[in-house]
């Protein structure tokens, strides 16, 4: 079970940049880099390596939620 990425109370939105990777983009957002799925999650990713293959591609980060 997959939660819809759209109904996922949102943080910020960032934008890939050259060199980005998805455990740096947490790290930076949600203060921890393990915390990668829930980008993916709230991006509708099966493939997380995908959401930075490409540069300007903009990314929902949202909201940890208590509990996960």
């Amino acid at each position: 079970f997959l939660p819809k990425g759209s109904a996922m109370p949102l943080l910020v939105e960032v934008t890939v940049t050259e060199g980005d990777r998805l455990d740096l983009i947490t790290a930076r957002t949600l203060g921890d880099p393990e915390h990668f799925w829930r980008v993916a999650d709230a991006n509708d990713a099966m493939n997380p390596f995908d959401l930075t293959s490409e540069t300007g591609r903009v990314l929902r980060v949202p909201i940890p939620q208590p509990g996960e």
